[in-house]
């Protein structure tokens, strides 16, 4: 599951273009985050959660 959401990221991110990391997604709290930012933090929180999964079945 998590390669499969990998590979959507990275497909994601070849979609979207080098340019991508200059280009604004997201305007909230007086705030802007680029496509770069929002794939960065989606594949750090799927990390954690496989990170998270992982320790508890070895449990």
């Amino acid at each position: 599951p998590s390669s499969t959401i990998l590979m959507e990221l990275v497909k994601s991110a070849a979609k979207i273009g080098s340019m991508a990391h200059e280009k604004v997604a997201v305007r909230a709290g007086g705030k802007s985050h680029s496509y770069f930012q929002l794939l960065t933090s989606a594949l750090q929180i799927s990390m954690c959660f496989q990170e998270s999964q992982n320790h508890h079945t070895d449990s």
